[in-house]
């Protein structure tokens, strides 16, 4: 299939001199504030009893997954991605570079239907903490912040590749809830920078 005429960035890789890190730096803060007021439209916060987390991460998985579905057909019928979308244009850029063929284009859909993306860990992980911090928004008026989609990126592929992640104490507690480390599931610690001795002697047990 011949998908030349996709209008998809190239990937990200490293190999920026730092003069571009550092003005890509100064464009990213400087867009923070519009962000923020984009994203945080609550005025109020719900305070439901009885609502359950579990409901919002259902929310972003569904979401994410209709989404998912919508650009493989886009992608598929050469439709170009709207610009915004940039995790999703990552995702296509990479899938351009393998050559995908239609065919697994239609496995790929069919893995939608049946939800076997959840079984890769960085998915399932950074959705998982999307419907967290939207049940934080909606319920308790937690304010999304701008390094919140960083803190996601961060903690998934901690989660995707390492066995340890030490973090803040908010995500700390959040991969908590989610059972990341729960040692019949996973082979995985998460510590806050708070905990400087079960830190140590985690590296002591491993060295």
């Amino acid at each position: 299939m011949d998908t030349s005429h996709l209008f998809l960035p190239h990937t990200i890789r490293n190999e920026s001199s730092d003069f571009e890190v550092e003005s890509l730096a100064r464009r990213i803060w400087k867009d923070k504030e519009g962000f923020e007021q984009a994203c945080n439209v609550v005025e109020q916060p719900l305070k439901y009893k009885g609502f359950p987390t579990q409901y919002m991460i259902d929310v972003a998985i569904s979401d994410w997954l209709n989404w998912m579905r919508r650009y493989l057909n886009k992608f598929r019928n050469g439709q170009m991605i709207d610009d915004k979308q940039f995790y999703y244009k990552q995702i296509f850029e990479v899938l351009r570079d393998f050559q995908i063929t239609d065919k697994e284009i239609t496995s790929l859909l069919r893995a939608v239907r049946t939800q076997e993306w959840l079984g890769i860990p960085l998915i399932t992980c950074w959705l998982s903490l999307e419907g967290m911090l939207m049940y934080e928004n909606l319920q308790n008026g937690r304010r999304f912040r701008y390094n919140d989609e960083f803190d996601k990126s961060r903690a998934a592929t901690a989660f995707h590749v390492g066995n340890c992640f030490i973090t803040d104490h908010k995500m700390t507690t959040m991969l908590k809830q989610l059972g990341a480390d729960n040692p019949e599931y996973f082979d995985f610690k998460v510590y806050s920078v708070k905990e400087p001795k079960n830190i140590i002697a985690y590296l002591k047990d491993i060295c």
